[in-house]
Formats: structure tokens, C-alpha cells, sequence
């Protein structure tokens, strides 16, 4: 019984990291449709004279972005350790 606390709380924490994933995800697509881009793209092509707006959407891209890894690596992890107590 004991095995059980630990993948109940593997599962919980693999679902809220997919719903966060979600929410990571539909931000990186609406900065993709609203730049036509990716963001490598959009960062490769930078202009050093970008207005802030530009500024603060390649900050708050870029976060997403990072956001995104974060979880896919943090789901992953909890999946193989789920596997192993299973």
C-alpha cells in the first residue's frame, strides 16, 4: 500500500504539468500566428531597432518557450519514475 502514495502523487503532478504544458503551448502558437514565425526564426531575424512591443514579445516568447522544455522534461521524468515503482 505504501507504493501507492507515491504514484498517486507521480500522476497528479504529471497532470497539472500537461495542463500548464497547454496553456505554454497555446501562447507559443499565438506568438507564431501573430509573427508568421518560429521563434528561432523571429529571434535570427531581430532587428537592433525593434520597438518594445517586439522587445517585450521576444521576452515573453522566449519564457514560454523555456516553460515548455521545463515540463516536457519534468513529465517525462515523473513518467520513468512512475514506470519504475510500478
Amino acid at each position: 500500500m505504501k507504493g501507492l502514495v507515491p504514484i498517486r502523487i507521480y500522476l497528479n503532478k504529471i497532470e497539472e504539468n500537461k495542463q500548464q504544458l497547454e496553456e505554454a503551448q497555446k501562447n507559443i502558437h499565438d506568438f507564431e500566428s501573430r509573427y508568421h514565425t518560429t521563434f528561432e526564426a523571429f529571434k535570427a531575424n531581430f532587428p537592433p531597432d525593434a520597438d518594445v512591443q517586439s522587445h517585450e514579445d521576444f521576452v515573453e516568447w522566449s519564457f514560454w518557450l523555456d516553460v515548455r522544455d521545463r515540463l516536457n522534461e519534468e513529465i517525462n521524468t515523473f513518467k520513468k519514475l512512475n514506470e519504475t515503482q510500478g
